[in-house]
C-alpha cells in the first residue's frame, strides 16, 4: 500500500509540473508526500534547529538509511543526490528518478564533475540540495570522513552549507537496530524490517549554516563534519570519530 501510494503521487506530481504548476508548489506538495510517507512508515520526528527559509543551501547529513531522504524531505523542500545504484532498486528507484533525484555513479570518470554541475544548477535556481558526504551508510555508531569534492557547488554559488544530524532511536532512547541500511541487505528486506516496528523516533538537528564563499572544499568538509560529530556526541557520546 505504501509503495502504491508513492507511485500514484509520483505520477501526479510529474503531471502537475508538466502542466505548468510552479516548482515551489511542486516542492510543497512533494514535502507533504514525504511527511505522509514518514507517518505511514511509523516515524516520529523530533526536529531541533532553525529550518532554512529563503536561505537556500547545500544540506549535508550523516547517512544511516534510505529513510534519511524522506525524513529530511519532510521538513525541508529539497532535491537529493543519491548513488546511481538506487536507480536500479525495485520501484523505489523509479520513484526517485521521477521525483528529481540527482544520481552520481561513484568511481566513474567525470561523475563528480557532472554531479557538481547538477548541484550548481539547482542551487542557482534557489533549490536546496541534500547530499551525504560520507558516501555510504553506517549503523549510526560512528561518522566516516566527509568527502570534499561535491562541496564545490556551494562555493561556486556562494550558498551556505547546512549540516544536519540524523539519529534513529528505539523507545528506550538507544540507537535503533532495525533502521540502518548496511552491508548486503536488500531494500525490500530493510523496508519490511522497518515496517515491523511500532514506532521509530527520529531526532533531526538542523545546525548553524557554514558560509561557503571563498572557502576551500576541504575546509568546508572538515568544518561540517566536525559540526555533525559534535551534535551527535551530545546525545549519548556513542557517535565516535572513526
Amino acid at each position: 500500500m505504501l509503495l502504491l501510494h508513492a507511485v500514484l503521487k509520483t505520477l501526479l506530481f510529474r503531471h502537475q509540473v508538466k502542466d505548468g504548476i510552479p516548482e515551489h508548489v511542486y516542492f510543497a506538495r512533494a514535502q507533504l508526500f514525504m511527511k505522509n510517507m514518514c507517518r505511514i512508515i511509523g516515524l516520529e520526528l523530533m526536529v531541533e534547529g532553525e529550518l532554512p527559509n529563503d536561505n537556500t543551501g547545500l544540506l549535508v547529513a550523516n547517512h544511516v538509511s534510505w529513510l534519511d531522504i524522506p525524513v529530511v524531505g519532510s521538513i525541508i523542500p529539497s532535491l537529493f543526490l543519491s548513488k546511481a545504484e538506487v536507480r536500479k532498486w525495485p520501484l523505489i528507484g523509479w520513484i526517485a528518478s521521477k521525483n528529481g533525484t540527482l544520481f552520481i555513479a561513484r568511481g566513474k570518470q567525470g561523475a563528480a564533475t557532472q554531479a557538481n554541475a547538477d548541484l550548481t544548477y539547482a542551487l542557482n535556481n534557489n533549490v536546496n540540495v541534500l547530499l551525504f558526504p560520507e558516501g555510504t551508510t553506517n549503523d549510526g555508531t560512528h561518522l566516516r570522513n566527509f568527502h570534499p569534492r561535491l562541496y564545490a557547488a556551494a562555493i561556486e554559488t556562494e550558498r551556505p552549507v547546512i549540516p544536519i544530524t540524523l539519529r534513529y532511536e528505539a523507545r528506550d532512547g538507544s540507537l535503533h537496530d532495525d533502521v540502518p541500511f548496511i552491508d548486503d541487505q536488500s531494500f525490500i528486506a530493510n523496508l519490511w524490517q522497518v515496517l515491523g516496528n511500532e514506532k521509530v523516533i527520529v531526532k533531526v538537528n538542523v545546525l548553524e549554516p557554514i558560509q561557503a564563499a571563498n572557502t576551500a572544499r576541504k575546509a568546508l568538509a572538515a568544518d561540517s563534519r566536525e559540526a555533525v560529530h559534535k551534535a551527535l556526541q551530545l546525545y549519548d557520546g556513542k557517535a565516535g570519530s572513526n
